[in-house]
């Protein structure tokens, strides 16, 4: 290399144009992370219709619709939350149409005349009551402990 040539490439640079761009390190985005937010988003809507979809205007104190028994479980001696919708004529049934089955339903014990005030519900309404059943002449009735 002569001393034109080394003065050249000391001014201007070597030969041969620009140098290519050096190449940005592309970021990462970690995928685990946002898989897990984006399953808690859908357990969190979820949750939410859920609980927009269950009846809350007729349940006992202590009840929730979701782990009340139907009325076609009910069985003499049980005790606890019953749910269904509510008939004229005094009974709960496992569904809003009159082919569901049902159980009838008592302001008190049937061997005593004192019995609680009639619960405010009217036909069609999705209700649950604290209960406990018996055995009056041969058919299963539950006894209203508890309503709103």
């Amino acid at each position: 290399m002569d001393e034109r040539e080394r003065l050249l490439r000391r001014r201007f640079g070597p030969p041969g144009g620009v140098p290519p761009p050096t190449p940005r390190p592309r970021r990462h985005v970690p995928r685990g992370p946002l898989v897990a937010a984006a399953a808690a988003g859908l357990a969190a809507a979820a949750a939410g219709a859920l609980l927009l979809l269950t009846p809350h205007d007729h349940v006992a104190t202590g009840c929730w619709w979701w782990t009340a028994t139907t009325a076609g479980a009910v069985a003499p001696g049980d005790r606890g939350c019953l749910r269904g919708w509510y008939r004229g004529g005094a009974s709960v049934a496992e569904g809003p149409t009159p082919s569901d089955v049902g159980v009838p339903l008592a302001y008190g014990n049937t061997d005593s005349p004192v019995g609680r005030p009639a619960c405010p519900f009217r036909s069609g309404d999705a209700v649950v009551v604290r209960y406990h059943a018996v055995l009056d002449d041969g058919r299963t009735v539950a006894v209203i402990e508890d309503c709103r």
